[in-house]
């Protein structure tokens, strides 16, 4: 623009110096005339030659100003080609591995045969439910690998399109094909040009080759697709139809020639397919199965931690009976993480079950080797072992005459031991399980009627294992409460507030949980989930509600879905939980010493500021709302802070500022707008002091700042103490003295260091007055040592007869008529 405003400014000024010339000429003409002709032909001339010389040099300068805004133009789009290509290369270098896919859809492709095979085969005879169940779950699983597959394929190829679309419409830019009018320019620039087309050119190539292979997998994976949903349609249609069928006998189950199925080659085969579909099931729930462990390890953690405060707090030496969750903190984590979490688990094989069953088995018999009573071992070592031959026997997937015979003695075993253990030891078992092994005893019978005598494999084989697993889950369900009912409750203990005459805790009161109304009700919906999910009719009903919760709701241009709102909700109660545990964790206990300052309380309340910001932005973000959206949310907060939230603001950074500097921590004594007391604990928004007079003193975190706040604690822990006193006129000084230094260095509450002092101040109105001015280790046994040091000068002074007088006063009382005569002899 410079340049040009330069040229247009010259030529100006060229022109207006012509017109002059040209007047001049003219006016010259009017005066001599007889040269007019000859004077305007010069000035033509003159003129022609003239504008055709400064046109070359206006058009010279316009070709150079356009070939430079070209050069600039070339120079961005050829840089902005160069960094496309980098990028396209680094998507070719980082894209899916065609051969490691192809390999794998071909191993699924081997597992859906294996899975599908024999459910093919005897299509048209009858069909055991627990096969077509591990059928369905497999096929499932393995059209989630494939369509986890497949987005990655489908991702890979939208970034190779788009890379390719951009590098397209970079290269057919018509300033490209401008060459420069310098030789040299020009020359380069083709040089440079030439090897990017090749670039280019190559890249194509490549990305040709890529999508095509991209395209032969898609093909061939929708293929797949399409008959594993065809599979599955088929095992649905099966399942229904046993469903449909549930009394339908088969009277070849105990015929030897017709069911030639042999016990061992059944167990083999079922094993081998069991085996397969829990490695593929472990490797596309990998995840959530970390996730477990790691809450046991943190509830194991937290247990260990809480069993410290309680050593601290000098409570654990008093329990009379030992404390499970303390004793056991593994198995009780383990416990409680695997029975909560397997919930979670979509659509778990049989076989998963079985392992993480069996884990929790072996996990309460440790849990409670030391508690239970002999029955009580006995009778849950008779339903262990019968709950190991329930998980055997459920992985049996097609029918032999072996395996009813087992099914057949199980459940005689199962109903003679119900019956027993329900009405001989009923005390044994907590609420409601005696009520659960009657109704268990029921079921069993009715499974061995219809195995044995109404050659009912499916339906009797389903009665059979249900009722064995009713008692356990129910034993474990009932255990798990307990133990989180314990652990709920041993931390609210410690959180009440100190009481000098409550030492001890009742125990029996802690451990004594009970299961009624909403408990009992939640119970029993959890048992009846485990027991029946995998079941045919129990997945027609949730899948289309699932569905209804994950299908897209509009409203205007905002759309969301109701899983997403409950998973928005979820996230946040989660990291309010963990925010509160890290501030219990941060807190003082009950019953810990004064003394005892929490070095980490400000760090605490940053963890736990970080933690509610972390599980807010995670809750936006995992729940699919749009980041755009956070962006209005936060300016409108910000206009509400403008209108009315100052105060609340205020606080929070206030909390933010004592968080990093510091100037009090959790067990601090401090001294804020007349209260005195301990720093109980410190919040986002608010802190809490305790007085010493036992009240929660809730302190807005800009008080604490704006305030003349004094810390007795900051620094040091060590106070100043004194005490005034006087003596009687006519008392040895020196002596009075000597005994007040005696008694300061001989008490074990005062500092040797300072050095005690002891003064005498001055001539009072009734005494000659002393101050003794000392220091104590802590600002906490100050009134203490007061008392102390007051009983022994009191005691020292009656021994060295000593007097500490109280104020005097002379009262002199003069009557009216004693006025009346005194002024009377005034006035003679």
């Amino acid at each position: 623009m410079i340049y040009k405003y330069k040229m247009i400014k010259m030529k100006s000024k060229k022109i207006f110096f012509k017109i002059l010339i040209l007047s001049f000429a003219l006016s010259h003409s009017l005066f001599f005339s007889q040269d007019t002709i000859a004077v305007t032909d010069t000035l033509k001339a003159f003129l022609n030659k003239d504008f055709k010389k400064e046109e070359k040099k206006i058009t010279k300068s316009q070709e150079f100003f356009i070939d430079n805004q070209n050069s600039k133009k070339q120079r961005k789009i050829l840089s902005e080609i160069n960094e496309e290509i980098q990028n396209a290369n680094l998507i070719l270098k980082r894209g899916i591995d065609y051969k490691n896919f192809t390999s794998e859809l071909k191993a699924v492709s081997d597992l859906q045969k294996i899975a599908f095979n024999d459910v093919s085969v005897n299509k048209d005879k009858i069909q055991s439910v627990r096969n077509l169940t591990l059928t369905s779950i497999w096929l499932d699983e393995i059209l989630l690998r494939t369509e986890v597959q497949m987005k990655k394929i489908k991702k890979n190829s939208d970034q190779l399109s788009s890379s390719q679309t951009k590098l397209d419409s970079l290269i057919i830019s018509d300033v490209l094909y401008v060459t420069p009018k310098d030789e040299q320019a020009k020359k380069l620039y083709l040089q440079r040009f030439d090897q990017v087309t090749k670039d280019v050119e190559g890249l194509n190539d490549r990305f040709k080759k890529a999508l095509d292979s991209i395209n032969a997998l898609e093909i061939n994976a929708d293929k797949f697709k399409f008959l594993l949903q065809d599979n599955i349609i088929t095992t649905d249609k099966l399942r229904n139809k046993v469903q449909e069928e549930p009394l339908k006998s088969d009277k070849s189950l105990f015929d030897s020639h017709i069911n030639s199925n042999k016990f061992g080659e059944t167990f083999i085969l079922s094993t081998v397919k069991e085996f397969a579909l829990l490695i593929f099931y472990v490797k596309n729930h990998f995840g959530l199965i970390f996730l477990m462990f790691f809450v046991a390890f943190s509830i194991a953690s937290y247990l260990k931690i809480l069993k410290r405060k309680y050593i601290s707090a000098g409570f654990y030496d008093n329990f009379k009976y030992p404390i499970q969750i303390f004793k056991k903190p593994i198995y009780t984590a383990i416990i409680i993480s695997v029975t909560v979490l397997q919930f979670f688990f979509p659509s778990p094989p049989f076989a998963f079950l079985s392992i993480l069953w069996a884990i929790l088995l072996f996990c309460l018999a440790r849990f409670s080797k030391n508690i239970n009573s002999k029955t009580e071992k006995t009778i849950w070592r008779v339903f262990g072992g019968i709950t190991l031959m329930g998980l055997f026997l459920n992985n049996i997937l097609q029918p032999s005459i072996g395996e009813v015979v087992l099914l057949a003695l199980t459940a005689l075993i199962t109903l003679v031991a119900s019956l027993y253990y329900s009405f001989k030891h009923p005390e044994e078992f907590p609420y409601p399980l005696t009520f659960i092994l009657k109704g268990v005893a029921v079921i069993e019978f009715l499974g061995f009627i219809l195995l044995v005598f109404l050659s009912n494999y499916n339906l009797g084989k389903v009665f059979i294992t249900t009722g064995i697993f009713i008692i356990f889950l129910s034993h474990l369900l009932i255990v798990t409460l307990y133990r989180i009912l314990d652990i709920l409750k041993f931390s609210d203990f410690l959180k009440e507030p100190e009481d000098d005459e409550e030492k001890t805790i009742n125990l029996e009161q802690y451990e004594s949980h009970e299961i009624s109304g909403l408990r009992l009700f939640l119970l029993f919906i959890a048992l009846f989930v485990l027991i029946f999910r995998n079941s045919y009719w129990y997945q027609s009903f949730i899948g289309p509600f699932s569905q209804s919760l994950g299908e897209e709701q509009k409203i205007g241009s905002f759309s969301f879905s109701y899983s997403n709102i409950i998973l928005f909700f979820v996230v946040i109660f989660v990291s309010s939980f963990i925010s509160k545990i890290v501030s219990f964790l941060s807190t003082g206990s009950r019953g810990t010493d004064a003394s005892t300052k929490n070095q980490i309380g400000s760090w605490m309340l940053l963890i736990r500021i970080a933690i509610m910001s972390i599980g807010v932005l995670f809750a936006f973000v995992i729940s699919g709302f749009p980041i755009d959206k956070i962006t209005i949310i936060l300016s409108a907060l910000g206009v509400g802070i403008g209108l009315g939230l100052q105060t609340i603001t205020n606080n929070l950074v206030s909390g933010l500022i004592i968080a990093f500097e510091k100037p009090i921590n959790v067990g601090d004594i401090i001294e804020v707008g007349g209260q005195l007391g301990k720093m109980k604990s410190m919040g986002i928004r608010s802190s809490v002091i305790t007085t010493f007079d036992g009240a929660d003193v809730i302190i807005p975190n800009g008080e604490l700042l704006n305030q003349n706040l004094t810390n007795w604690t900051l620094g040091s822990a060590k106070r100043r103490f004194e005490i005034k006193l006087g003596v009687a006129y006519g008392t040895d000084l020196k002596k009075a003295k000597e005994i007040l230094h005696d008694i300061l260095v001989s008490h074990e509450g005062i500092l040797s260091v300072p050095e005690p002092m002891v003064w005498v101040m001055n001539f009072g109105d009734s005494s000659i007055d002393f101050s003794i001015k000392y220091w104590v280790p802590h600002f906490g046994v100050g009134n203490d040592v007061h008392s102390d040091l007051i009983i022994e000068i009191d005691q020292k002074f009656k021994e060295n007869n000593i007097e500490i007088p109280f104020p005097q006063r002379d009262v002199h009382i003069i009557d009216e008529q004693s006025l009346s005569n005194r002024e009377n002899k005034q006035n003679k």
